[in-house]
């Protein structure tokens, strides 16, 4: 699929949403007892960002101070080998609650994970240089995605970038970002589970179904594991893949309570009952199978 990035934030929101149904949706493992392996983890590896923008929590000390908190690649190299060992083939993200080109290790994390998965990098591009860009395809980058704020200029100045740096077009994602609030900042935008007022935000959606939980994970820099990237209140941890498997978290009774009720549209839980995020772009086969192994009345795998 190609696409040209300058022809505007819904044209590439849209070419994004099927590229990601592709990964996702076109990609459903289920593992030998029928619970579906998950095909979807986003790793925060920093807890803080070098811009403020007004439609995320980071403009909000309170809410999310920048904190000098780095993802250990301790924790990396054993989420990856447990990764390889049940048979991951879905899609690593690095991104989360922050930037993640802050982070010192950020090119050993990526070739680490890309060495048994795909790999993908969400970035404001402000460390993006032509040689930051070389490494992060040397060390196997699937895609990295970039939003650029500033205005078409900044366009121009990645794109030449990208062209010094001698690397493939089809690894970098160039997304428009610098509409204003009326133009909700061209982002499909969310009010992070009621973390953010800005812009034209939807009522709450307590009465919707959300598959965010059924397809995929939301690990922050310590392994603490959350119901999804909304949650930015992060005081509802799912578990901690640093103190057990991802697996044992994955299987979970919290997460299945979670997907039991979003299933049934029923945002009951908190951080669901302040989301209006529309939780069902992706992950509704992910759901059908999740259904089908509870009713099954099976529990997983015996995990050690």
């Amino acid at each position: 699929m190609n696409i040209d990035f300058s022809s505007g934030p819904k044209q590439v929101n849209q070419f994004n949403l099927s590229r990601k149904h592709e990964l996702i949706d076109e990609n459903i493992r289920l593992e030998a007892s029928g619970a579906p392996i998950p095909g979807w983890i986003e790793l925060s590896p920093v807890d803080l960002c070098n811009r403020t923008c007004a439609f995320c929590p980071r403009a909000d000390p309170e809410i999310a101070p920048n904190r000098k908190l780095y993802m250990s690649m301790e924790l990396c190299e054993s989420l990856t080998r447990q990764l390889e060992e049940f048979g991951f083939e879905g899609t690593v993200v690095l991104g989360g609650y922050g930037e993640p080109l802050l982070h010192p290790d950020i090119i050993q994390l990526v070739r680490t994970l890309s060495a048994v998965c795909n790999t993908e990098l969400v970035t404001n591009g402000d460390r993006l240089s032509s040689e930051c860009a070389r490494s992060l395809v040397d060390a196997g980058i699937g895609k990295v995605l970039v939003s650029l704020y500033d205005g078409p200029e900044q366009m121009e100045e990645l794109q030449a970038v990208l062209k010094e740096a001698g690397v493939p077009p089809e690894h970098f994602i160039l997304r428009p970002r610098w509409q204003d609030a009326v133009e909700d900042y061209g982002l499909i935008l969310t009010n992070r589970a009621g973390t953010v007022t800005v812009g034209n935000q939807s009522e709450l959606r307590l009465k919707e179904k959300c598959f965010y939980p059924h397809y995929m994970m939301m690990v922050d820099w310590n392994g603490e594991v959350f119901p999804c990237p909304q949650d930015w209140h992060r005081n509802t941890p799912m578990g901690n893949i640093s103190k057990e498997s991802v697996m044992d978290v994955w299987l979970s009774e919290q997460y299945r309570e979670f997907r039991v009720h979003l299933a049934a549209a029923s945002r009951c839980h908190h951080p669901c009952n302040h989301c209006n995020a529309r939780g069902v772009l992706h992950g509704q086969g992910h759901a059908g199978a999740w259904t089908k192994f509870y009713e099954s009345g099976k529990e997983g795998p015996e995990l050690s």
